[in-house]
């Protein structure tokens, strides 16, 4: 029996060594069972047959009918032929990153040499404000026990369509991103750099989109983080570019008036891309109270490697964004 303790007795450490070491040696003796077989260019996985072919069609469908989510949430219409009219142009060759820019809330949105055709911040508000189509669609004036003139409904069914758009991104992410990642790497990626998450985990790079994430197994044992770039296929990227550059800052901003919210995620696939500061400052109280009133904060922002949200940083004042609320009132 291994003894751990310094003492030569036994302590119940030492039996969990023992269970371990007991168990890996029946599981290098053992035969497992068989859940994956390959044939050829055809795979058996738990009962499902499939090829190579049909994997490739699968993604390449599923890209479409995302792409065709986003144009749905730009609000923007198809011709007879099947073309998307008004898209703003995306110029690959003339983006640029700087990715050891460590300043919180910044992305390569916000880099000065980027010159987007529209301001993303602004191109569906006005749209919204000024298309009467669009005006019909969201803004009804002086609803009944809301402060804001945006239709309930409209935004309801937006929501909707924004998380089903982030389901099929987040898996086509994981299948056509290099080696697939693990799902705390992938669904704790952040757009901008934050105070204590450090830097962000999506980048360009010679005018692709790569999502870089930290590879956390075996630290203990060699105290070393590894750093895994992957690569977006450009039409992948493009579906993440335009929803970060159009569609997520729209909906934050629709979020912050209508919920009364003044901080922002940095999280892609957050719960919330808006949350008012009141609620995670009681949050961080209750828990603060329950540890024992010892000051430590325990919010879920300060477990995910950020601070001062439920779901992620303080982005109001501190990260040079500008309060929504009063946004919509200028525009009034």
């Amino acid at each position: 029996m291994t003894l751990v303790s310094d003492k030569g007795r036994p302590t119940p450490m030492d039996w969990i060594y023992k269970c371990r070491t007991y168990r890996m040696k029946i599981r290098y003796n053992t035969t497992a069972e068989g859940v994956l077989e390959w044939e050829g260019n055809k795979v058996l996985y738990q009962r499902v047959r499939f090829n190579m072919e049909q994997l490739r069609g699968m993604m390449h469908g599923l890209v479409e009918e995302t792409r065709r989510d986003l144009m749905e949430l730009m609000m923007l219409e198809m011709n007879a032929e099947g073309e998307v009219e008004g898209s703003p142009p995306i110029d690959w060759e003339r983006l640029s990153d700087i990715p050891s820019e460590e300043r919180i809330g910044w992305s390569f949105l916000k880099d000065v040499q980027n010159k987007f055709a529209v301001d993303g911040k602004w191109w569906l508000l006005k749209r919204v404000s000024q298309e009467p189509r669009l005006q019909g669609e969201w803004i009804k004036e002086e609803i009944e026990g809301q402060d804001h003139p945006f239709q309930p409904e409209a935004v309801q069914e937006y929501q909707q369509k924004v998380e089903q758009f982030q389901e099929k991104l987040l898996l086509i992410m994981h299948m056509v991103g290099g080696q697939p990642a693990r799902a705390t790497e992938l669904l704790g990626m952040r757009y901008a750099n934050t105070k204590q998450g450090g830097l962000r985990n999506i980048f360009i790079d010679r005018g692709m989109v790569v999502f870089v994430t930290a590879y956390h197994k075996n630290y203990r044992q060699t105290g070393k983080v590894k750093i895994i770039h992957r690569y977006l296929p450009k039409e992948v990227g493009e579906l993440l570019l335009r929803y970060l550059w159009l569609i997520l800052p729209f909906w934050q901003a629709i979020q912050s008036v209508v919920e009364e919210a003044d901080q922002l995620s940095p999280f892609i696939w957050a719960d919330a891309v808006a949350k008012k500061k009141e609620e995670n400052e009681t949050r961080g109280s209750i828990d603060r109270t329950e540890d024992g009133g010892d000051g430590t904060d325990r919010t879920e922002g300060s477990r995910d490697g950020t601070e001062g949200s439920v779901d992620g940083t303080d982005r109001t004042d501190g990260l040079g964004e500008p309060r929504f609320k009063t946004m919509h009132q200028s525009k009034q």
